[in-house]
């Protein structure tokens, strides 16, 4: 769901009538009533366009800023237009033990927790068991609160006092405090391989869990949605698009948010694709307390062979893995002739000439597979050795050696040679 900002919507009706040359005398043909009607009309819809996300995306835990005062311009030229206010109520559909979506005191901030798995066990709510979380309706009553101070009235509009004060308008949608499964990394990852049963973790399911900022395809604004990775000891998940630009960044100028090595919580949607274990985020918060930090481990990587690389299921991607005695089985004139801007399958092998695919992904971009072409050219041609240090990752659901950046390091640092 995108996080709602109480910012003004400001737009404007068709206008009516222009009269003079260049449009700059305006007559309003409109009706007092009809323009305080059809302002609010048009502000509530608006207000859709984020609210009516709740029934299909869910409220993300924590809180969100709920539109209460719109200012609405009449005409084109209008500096200051009419004044709405918004007030809300929240009604539960079932009645919960506990207050999953709940309204603040001024009634300003939409308040969400985490609904359990454990919540919806057996037959106690229904609704919120079909559903997949605590079912709510938000509903909204819109009052004309008045012209703005310094409004001047056009030609033809007389305006009066009958409607302040008076609702306008009314609105109700669907909220949902989805069902969130959360864990540590390692065990979102081992509920993903379990057979059906409560603790199952399920494509599309809801997950909360916290991880150190380990890697990412690329630490740039334009490009940090592409995929970030975040772990605990060797056990890594990565999280692509969602809210990812957002949360690392408030705008396009701005310093990140993160650093590599912060431990955050995340709160998305599984979300595998290709054989990659993915979560689109929907929430991701800077963890503070110290107690919570010192849970995460350190950042390790696991030693593994082509091998065993084979026996890895898809939910071990993402993890940091490391392999060592590398040389390129590729011809240089296979890896000569990939083009930076798609992605690559270049054929690794180990001391025993096992082969191991090593997949490039676009996301890294252009400079660093280019990098990457000449470092492995250069390999190949001076038969030398080199190890491996990145993430654990997939191609068409056959795993394989993905580059990240991790930290500071570029993704052609993942392949180091043997001294």
């Amino acid at each position: 769901m995108k996080h709602l900002k109480a910012l003004p919507i400001i737009f404007m009706l068709a206008i009516p009538a222009l009269a003079g040359c260049g449009g700059d005398k305006y007559v309003e043909t409109r009706t007092e009533e009809e323009i305080v009607n059809g302002l609010a009309g048009q502000a509530m819809s608006e207000i859709g366009v984020s609210y009516s996300k709740f029934s299909a995306d869910g409220v993300t835990p924590g809180e969100h800023k709920l539109v209460t005062e719109i200012n609405q311009k009449v005409w084109e030229n209008d500096q200051f237009g009419l004044d709405f206010t918004v007030s809300y109520t929240l009604t539960p559909l079932e009645n919960y033990d506990l207050p999953y979506l709940s309204l603040s005191a001024d009634g300003k901030v939409l308040n969400a927790q985490m609904m359990p798995s454990s919540a919806i066990a057996g037959d106690k709510y229904p609704t919120a068991s079909s559903l997949g979380g605590a079912a709510y309706t938000l509903s909204a009553s819109m009052k004309f609160k008045g012209y703005a101070e310094g409004f001047v009235a056009p030609k033809g509009l007389t305006t009066t006092d009958t409607f302040v004060n008076k609702e306008v308008k009314k609105q109700s949608w669907n909220a949902l405090s989805n069902v969130v499964k959360s864990g540590s990394i390692a065990e979102i990852k081992a509920n993903y391989d379990l057979a059906d049963g409560e603790e199952k973790i399920n494509d599309g399911d809801t997950i909360f869990t916290t991880g150190r900022i380990t890697a990412a395809y690329d630490w740039k604004y334009e490009e940090i949605y592409r995929g970030v990775v975040i772990t605990d000891g060797y056990r890594g998940l990565l999280l692509y698009a969602g809210c990812l630009q957002q949360a690392f960044y408030n705008d396009s100028s701005a310093e990140p948010n993160f650093k590599e090595g912060d431990i955050v919580s995340i709160y998305g949607k599984v979300s595998p694709y290709n054989g990659l274990f993915e979560v689109k985020p929907e929430a991701v918060n800077l963890v503070t307390d110290e107690t919570e930090k010192a849970k995460i481990a350190p950042v390790e990587y696991r030693t593994e062979t082509p091998e065993s690389m084979k026996k890895l299921k898809q939910s071990q991607t993402g993890d940091m893995v490391k392999m060592q005695g590398l040389h390129v089985y590729d011809t240089v004139s296979t890896i000569s002739k990939l083009l930076p801007g798609a992605h690559w399958v270049i054929k690794l092998a180990d001391a025993d000439n096992k082969v191991i695919n090593t997949g490039i992904n676009y996301h890294v971009g252009d400079g660093q597979q280019e990098a990457i072409q000449e470092f492995l050219i250069n390999a190949k041609n001076n038969k030398s050795t080199f190890n491996f240090t990145g993430m654990l990752s997939a191609t068409s659901s056959v795993n394989d050696l993905g580059p990240m950046r991790i930290g500071d390091k570029t993704a052609v640092s993942c392949y180091e040679l043997v001294a």
